[in-house]
């Protein structure tokens, strides 16, 4: 009899940026978060990519982009986290993140501040381990590849009683993140239509 072997986890390597980007990008396409942050439809999905290149790019460098392979070698499934203690950005990348913004967002790049800004304050105070994206191809959704990538980060941080937090603006992912033992902490309405609700989980859940 054989046995089926499960794809290990993987560090994202920076020859995947593109790939994660668009997987990403496509993932995320009809999240109310996206939509909100990019309105225009025709447009999204580039924009969208743009953005997710730029943060994977440091992020794969600081080694924060988990990635399980299909049999082609092809990123099947990835999670982006920021650590308790980020590395502090230089006065460049202020500046190069300044820039971004304003060529991203243009004239709504107020809005988009003032929105960031309502999110990261209601932020836990005590460090904690943030789920920045998680996704899946859809040829390989329903294998358990993203519950893998969590299940790994939820035992690190029992071992190291480390906070973990994430933020959903899909209401049917929280019983998805539920089930993993992530609490409702905090529901922010962004705008009008749109809640964003904050899910953390304690080392001892």
């Amino acid at each position: 009899m054989t046995m089926s072997c499960q794809s290990p986890i993987e560090f994202a390597q920076m020859s995947d940026i593109r790939q994660l980007a668009r997987l990403l990008a496509e993932s995320l396409f009809d999240d109310p978060l996206q939509q909100w942050l990019f309105p225009d439809e025709r447009g999204r999905l580039a924009a969208s990519a743009r953005m997710f290149r730029r943060l994977l790019k440091s992020k794969i460098a600081e080694g924060m982009v988990r990635v399980i392979r299909d049999r082609s070698n092809l990123v099947a499934s990835a999670a982006v986290w920021t650590p308790p203690y980020p590395p502090a950005p230089s006065r460049w990348e202020h500046y190069a993140e300044s820039l971004f913004m304003r060529w991203t967002y243009g004239k709504r790049i107020h809005e988009v501040r003032r929105g960031f800004t309502a999110l990261a304050n209601r932020h836990p105070r005590e460090p904690y381990w943030y789920l920045q994206a998680l996704a899946t191809t859809p040829a390989q959704r329903g294998e358990g590849h993203a519950a893998r990538l969590l299940q790994e980060q939820i035992s690190l941080c029992g071992s190291t009683q480390e906070l973990m937090a994430l933020e959903t603006s899909q209401f049917t992912n929280l019983a998805y993140y539920q089930k993993l033992g992530f609490q409702v902490e905090h529901e922010l309405l962004l705008s009008e239509n749109l809640p964003v609700w904050l899910m953390c989980r304690r080392a001892n859940t």
